[in-house]
């Protein structure tokens, strides 16, 4: 379940109050909006809550939803800011729980690590230079854990699983890791460690890597002219049977379908 990331702007300015938008106008297909302020400020209307968005803060908008930004019509300099958009299932789940635990508006300080991906992505975001869909995906998750890891630090709660197991994960993906061996590490038994990755994700940690492999995989079909048992075998699948079977049933295609898409 990979992470999207559909469009970004480097920079924006607006200077009056005609600059408004409605997040419940913006399309029926769910996707997040996360726009960070660079100078001035903005305000973010949300749960009947007004919401100022200073220098280093960001708001995140979950369309489509009862909420709005806007240029304040107090405001008396440009508001300039980056913004991006991101789609999928687990960028859903992820800016939920940010927003349930932290509120709509973020902490994301010009000079720290969660502003430097996030700055990586928009710039890549906005002349589409993504590799690839697992690169894309992977940035994005690593915002959104440093983007939580920045509130954490923040309000003086930061406790590590998330991150440690997620980062573990990437690192890992090319053998076979167990839910149960993941769990243990994190201190947690299968079901409770399963429960609290898919609430905090919005998806299981076996669907979650499973994930991951197929991406990888995909990537090493374009890129190399590795045999498919080879790739089978370096991502993390029993057999080759068993790779081709998973591929086709969440691509569509068979892997040398996805291969030959390459030439066209």
């Amino acid at each position: 379940m990979l992470l999207r990331v559909t469009f970004g702007v480097e920079r924006e300015e607006r200077r009056n109050a005609s600059y408004s938008w409605d997040s419940d106008k913006r399309g029926e297909e769910p996707f997040v909006i996360l726009q960070w302020t660079h100078q001035g400020k903005g305000v973010f209307e949300f749960r009947q809550k007004s919401h100022e968005v200073k220098v280093g803060q960001a708001f995140l908008s979950i369309v489509p939803e009862k909420a709005r930004y806007a240029y304040p019509s107090s405001a008396r300099e440009p508001w300039v800011f980056s913004w991006i958009n991101l789609e999928g299932p687990l960028a859903l789940g992820l800016s939920r729980a940010l927003r349930e635990s932290f509120g709509p508006v973020l902490d994301i300080p010009l000079q720290s690590p969660c502003a430097w991906v996030l700055t990586e992505m928009i710039s890549k975001a906005s002349h589409r230079a993504f590799q690839n869909s697992l690169e894309e995906s992977e940035l994005c998750y690593r915002f959104l854990l440093l983007c939580r890891e920045q509130q954490m630090k923040k309000s003086g709660a930061l406790k590590t699983s998330l991150r440690e197991i997620a980062d573990y994960y990437r690192q890992q993906n090319n053998e076979m890791v167990a839910v149960k061996e993941m769990a243990a590490r994190a201190g947690l038994s299968r079901e409770h460690f399963s429960r609290a990755f898919r609430k905090e994700t919005g998806t299981g940690p076996a669907a979650y890597l499973r994930e991951l492999r197929i991406a990888r995989a995909a990537a090493l079909l374009k890129r190399t002219d590795m045999p498919v048992s080879e790739i089978a075998g370096s991502c993390g699948f029993a057999s080759a049977r068993q790779f081709s079977k998973t591929f086709r049933h969440f691509r569509g295609i068979s892997p040398g379908e996805h291969r030959q898409e390459k030439s066209h």
